[in-house]
């Protein structure tokens, strides 16, 4: 007889029951966005959205995990085993903030009748909020490096 405990609700086992329901609510949310869209009349054209959420599944997949991914690389050959952790979060942290960025620094959307709808120097907040985000890694690096260093063992050969 097999005496292994039963899998628990929260546990990393694709199909089960946490995967399922989460997988439920997600094509929900998703449904209600979709039904929100085509009946909204002042959601503009269907080929502006279209354009926009391919554009920012090119630009993901393209530019941003392509360079998230390489410069993790980069730490991982470079920096102690404890430092790339948090070396990696920052990385993920400032590329999302630069994507997310992108059109209000691109200034789309601006309507020159409307002066208020873009009033601010966005380039200087992009600047001052990666400059947040380079204290906080900085910080989480510092407190990494001050831990104990880990045993000595086998050659890490594991993921990230």
């Amino acid at each position: 007889m097999d005496e292994r405990p039963a899998p628990r609700l929260g546990e990393d086992e694709v199909g089960g029951r946490l995967f399922w329901v989460a997988a439920a609510v997600g094509l929900g949310v998703i449904a209600f966005a979709l039904i929100g869209l085509l009946n909204d009349p002042r959601a503009g054209s269907l080929t502006n959205w279209a354009t926009f959420l391919i554009g920012g599944l090119l630009l993901h997949d393209g530019l941003f995990a392509p360079l998230v991914v390489s410069l993790g690389l980069v730490g991982w050959f470079v920096l102690p085993r404890r430092l790339r952790p948090a070396f990696q979060a920052t990385l993920i942290v400032a590329g999302s903030v630069v994507l997310l960025s992108i059109p209000v620094i691109g200034r789309w959307g601006e309507l020159p009748g409307n002066p208020t709808l873009l009033p601010r120097d966005y380039g200087a907040g992009l600047a001052v909020a990666l400059g947040v985000v380079a204290i906080g890694g900085l910080i989480a690096v510092l407190r990494a490096a001050r831990r104990p260093a880990p045993p000595p063992g086998p050659p890490d050969r594991g993921g990230w």
